[in-house]
């Protein structure tokens, strides 16, 4: 079903109509026709939205979905449509060695649409911590890693690099010093995973350029974590200057109490997103919609969280489109509630807390056409806590 018409639901993402008061969306032959909180016509079946919301598509920016050549990765459409998110980003689990595996075996098979990151590690994540992918520095390759973001532009968005101290140990700042060399020559954004140190996380931000993305920013570590008051100053200096942050859940890189200190001082996400692997599938992540309801539990308005996985990110990749419901376009759609919940859901660190309200998606328009989310395709514990 292609040419339909969307009723009283509210609209995020479009400049034409507020998010405060139910509009109606005209699709028509898979393009979005009309919205206005009155239409004159319908373009074909009406359904009825009656206390839902719509938005552009989600997105996910830090995923690890390079399955079956590394020991974390998903499939895609795991934690992509059925979810809610139209589009996953695969956050470095290819280097230059091995990205070509990725884009033929994993990104062109996927209904749900992938973007990546190139690891400026030769190997990726091919077997995650275990292995660093620096482990030999010299086997870093400039010229091989500038052919390859050449060749894949058109799904390479960006160049990933893990700063901490588990994966770069002895090496320090200059395995991020190499990385800021790739993307510059590649002109590409840099995106720069944090955790405990070495390095210390002050000096990590002192030598980030604007626009560089910094994700893990609420992690709860021992080391190296916003907790504590000058890791936040530096933090809220880097955001200043133009530095972006991104939550990236992760198994071991979201807390509650880092996410509340922040978002009451201000410092705020630019993007939200789950860092969804094969270890944390089943908890503590579980899915980019959960990940969306904790950070609106500690103090962020539903419009920041829908902006933080759909404007803000699409802007980052380079494809604003994504992040807009605009007149004229194809439909790509997340509808979603926010649904009453009374469930208790655990930050990476094992705190647990109850949360309330659930962002619930319970349908998507993708590539024009209307298509509800499968029964028990949200699995994460939250939705068990669903109130009827």
């Amino acid at each position: 079903m292609n040419s339909f018409q969307l009723r009283n639901v509210h609209l995020f993402n479009a400049q034409s109509v507020s998010d405060e008061r139910p509009v109606q969306l005209n699709v028509r032959q898979g393009r979005i026709e009309d919205v206005a909180e009155e239409l004159p016509h319908a373009t074909g079946p009406v359904i009825d939205m009656q206390g839902h919301y719509a938005s552009a598509g989600w997105i996910d920016g830090h995923a690890h979905v390079y399955y079956g050549a590394t020991d974390i990765g998903l499939l895609p459409d795991e934690i992509g449509l059925c979810t809610g998110v139209h589009l996953v980003v695969d956050a470095g689990s290819a280097g230059e060695a091995n990205f070509r595996g990725l884009h033929d075996l994993v990104i062109q098979a996927s209904e749900t649409d992938v973007l990546a990151y190139l690891n400026t590690g030769v190997i990726g994540l091919v077997a995650a911590n275990r292995v660093s992918e620096y482990v030999k520095m010299e086997l870093m390759d400039l010229g091989r890693m500038l052919e390859v973001a050449e060749q894949y532009r058109s799904v390479i968005r960006g160049i990933k690099v893990r700063v901490s101290g588990v994966i770069v140990d002895t090496m320090g700042m200059e395995v991020l010093e190499q990385a800021q060399q790739v993307a510059e020559a590649a002109k590409l954004p840099l995106v720069i995973h944090v955790g405990e140190t070495p390095p210390e996380l002050p000096q990590i931000l002192r030598a980030l350029e604007p626009g560089t993305l910094v994700t893990h920013c609420y992690h709860g570590k021992s080391t190296n974590s916003v907790l504590e008051a000058p890791y936040r100053r530096a933090m809220q200096e880097a955001a200043e200057r133009g530095v972006l942050l991104d939550v990236g859940h992760g198994e071991a890189s979201f807390s509650y109490a880092a996410a509340d200190v922040c978002v009451q001082e201000n410092i705020l996400p630019f993007s939200i997103s789950t860092d969804l692997h094969r270890r944390n599938r089943g908890g503590p992540v579980w899915d980019l919609p959960t990940t969306m309801t904790k950070m609106l539990h500690v103090g962020l308005s539903l419009r920041q969280v829908i902006d933080c996985v759909t404007a803000n990110p699409a802007q980052f990749l380079g494809e604003p489109q994504r992040g807009e419901v605009r007149i004229g376009a194809e439909a790509n759609l997340t509808l979603f509630s926010l649904a009453d919940v009374r469930a208790s859901v655990a930050d990476s660190n094992g705190h647990e807390r109850t949360l309330t309200k659930a962002v619930t998606p319970t349908a998507v328009v993708r590539k024009g056409v209307f298509q509800p989310l499968c029964s028990g395709s949200l699995a994460a514990p939250l939705y068990g806590g669903l109130l009827r």
